[in-house]
């Protein structure tokens, strides 16, 4: 679960629910995102590496980044190994959702009416931290 922050910048926290009901609870650490409004995250197909996409977004406070977050997590699920960000190229776009695809991430922008793709290089495997990058126009 994520946490959307509160009247003018979110925490950059979000939670795991195990069995049981037991929550851990994790929080961003890269600058541009420690105070990020997270309004949604999405995971790798199963039988991936532990590792979450996570969209901060300016749907509530014009104080936040726009940006898309890769975390990678250790085998038990108990820390974050690693975080890589990327800002969307439409700020105060209103960033929506998330999907996830084979090289990458999709990510709709309410204000613009658009669908931003970032790539992850090709080759590298998703457990390793990645660079996310602005798609190549078609």
């Amino acid at each position: 679960m994520t946490l959307l922050g509160n009247l003018e910048a979110g925490t950059g926290t979000f939670g795991r629910i195990e069995p049981g009901g037991r929550i851990t609870w994790f929080r961003l650490s890269s600058p541009q995102v420690a105070r990020a409004g997270l309004l949604h995250i999405a995971f790798d197909p199963p039988g991936a590496p532990p590792a979450a996409w996570l969209l901060s977004s300016t749907v509530t406070s014009p104080n936040m980044p726009d940006a898309v977050i890769r975390v990678v997590f250790d085998a038990k699920l108990t820390k974050i190994v690693s975080e890589s960000v990327a800002a969307l190229p439409t700020q105060q776009c209103k960033a929506h959702r998330l999907l996830p695809v084979r090289d990458g991430v999709l990510v709709t922008e309410l204000t613009s009416a658009t669908v931003a793709r970032l790539d992850t290089p090709r080759g590298v495997a998703r457990q390793r931290p990645v660079t996310l990058k602005p798609a190549d126009p078609a």
